[in-house]
């Protein structure tokens, strides 16, 4: 899979455009897209509702996280728009939490208990919100969500 970033962080693909332009390059049928909610928001020149809706049908994972790159639900995305397109463009793959925020520290999840309580709380309230998105607009992945 090929996860398009923003320009800060890579400089050949940014967008799913770009991926999409770099798996017809390699040729192989078994690359896809792992979009970032996060990053798309940043780089997708028409939106990243549109970029769903326009290269869904190469997205086989796809990172959530809201504008705070905390948990969605977070920050100011509008959720019920980003999974509607995901469902219309027959998306049932896997959301990824991944809330990499600023502060955000690997190591310290395993060393230090309250920060990993604090680290599974957030996850936890992620995982609700997103369940209660899903419910909302009747979207049933082939995944199953946990926290």
């Amino acid at each position: 899979m090929l996860e398009p970033l923003n320009r800060q962080r890579v400089t050949m693909v940014r967008n799913m455009e770009e991926g999409l332009k770099m798996i017809c390059d390699v040729g192989e049928d078994n690359v896809y897209l792992v979009p970032d909610i996060y990053q798309m928001s940043m780089e997708e020149p028409k939106g990243l509702v549109n970029s769903i809706r326009k290269y869904g049908k190469w997205i086989r994972n796809i990172h959530v996280a809201d504008s705070t790159r905390h948990v969605p639900g977070t920050g100011n995305y509008n959720w019920n728009e980003i999974l509607t397109a995901l469902w219309e463009v027959g998306y049932r793959g896997p959301l990824s939490h991944e809330p990499v925020f600023i502060d955000f520290d690997a190591a310290r999840v395993s060393s230090d208990f309250g920060y990993e309580k604090k680290f599974i709380r957030e996850l936890k309230i992620g995982v609700s919100f997103m369940h209660a998105q899903m419910d909302a607009i009747k979207f049933v992945s082939n995944t199953h969500y946990g926290a």
